[in-house]
């Protein structure tokens, strides 16, 4: 997965491992299989990693797969999602690219690089020679994202002010993850000098967008007091929330968080305090005083899109 220049790399943010999708009963699960381009058939219990780092399910052999490239699930209604990771070459289904979460079908194909897969099904007297690869335990859950950050890290102009510069980012961050914690949002360790939280949000619960409002109203406040600037981003999407790294750490990753990363960034140039993506201003703006900007485009997305500030 390729490390973004100008942001956190997305694999640091950590969280619980409690399952998200639990299976209905009611439902008689199909089971599914992955089958390689070496005709190897990897079943789909739970959720399967491809990428190019052999910690996957699936250790995809192409130069330009990214380390964690996509995830495949087999949701409650027994029904098969795939979702990109955030990946620099994208995703294909059936030879288009897929930007959201998608659904795949028996017999369809999925192209990772130069890798073909296709997802098959057990049906009559098929009886595969099924690969014993455990999942890794990931997890695709709605979240809300915050991400707060100053403009540039090195800009004071002496010592004198690198000093008071380096005083009040301890301050800030520290505080901002008290506010954030104590709103019910996980702010992980590892982001020292910024803010990097989130709220699992399966069920779209009113009382945790509610949370979320009040948790933007108090780091404003904070964020008011001091002569640093920082910028705040809200995005909410479906993530990943799976093992990453060496030491298989539970990491927040996928598409939507390098979207909230793009944002933070994009506040600045809007001068906004706070920027919220389309989707989360529709659920919170009954519960702040939010206001449309100019529709623009993002780095790295193709089209105009709407941001509001709060």
């Amino acid at each position: 997965m390729p490390v973004l220049a100008c942001f956190p790399h997305r694999s640091h943010a950590f969280c619980s491992p409690q399952a998200e999708f639990p299976v209905n009963p009611t439902i008689e699960q199909k089971l599914f299989w992955l089958e390689t381009p070496t005709g190897q058939c990897v079943p789909v219990r739970g959720h399967v990693s491809l990428g190019r780092s052999r910690t996957n399910t699936i250790a995809v052999n192409c130069e330009i797969a990214s380390r964690r490239h996509a995830l495949l699930h087999q949701d409650e209604e027994g029904n098969c999602l795939i979702i990109d990771l955030g990946s620099s070459n994208g995703t294909f289904v059936n030879g288009s690219r897929i930007t959201h979460l998608a659904q795949v079908g028996v017999g369809d194909h999925i192209d990772i690089g130069s890798e073909r897969f296709t997802l098959r099904a057990l049906t009559g007297e098929e009886s595969p020679n099924l690969d014993t690869a455990t999942p890794d335990g990931a997890q695709l859950v709605p979240c809300w994202i915050v991400i707060g950050d100053k403009e540039n890290p090195e800009s004071a102009a002496n010592a004198a002010d690198c000093d008071d510069s380096y005083k009040t980012i301890v301050s800030w961050a520290p505080a901002s993850r008290r506010i954030l914690e104590r709103n019910g949002a996980t702010a992980p360790p590892g982001f020292e000098g910024k803010v990097f939280a989130y709220w699992r949000d399966p069920a779209h619960d009113p009382a945790i967008a509610a949370s979320v409002a009040k948790a933007l109203r108090e780091l404003q406040a904070v964020q008011a007091r001091h002569r640093l600037e920082f910028r705040l981003a809200l995005h909410v999407g479906t993530v990943v929330i799976g093992a990453s790294g060496p030491n298989r750490k539970k990491a927040l990753i996928g598409a939507e968080v390098t979207f909230a990363f793009h944002m933070q960034r994009l506040a600045w140039v809007l001068s906004a305090p706070c920027l919220l993506s389309e989707e989360a201003n529709r659920r919170l703006s009954p519960l702040l005083p939010t206001r449309a900007l100019e529709p623009c485009g993002l780095h790295g997305y193709e089209g105009d899109r709407q941001f509001y500030a709060f």
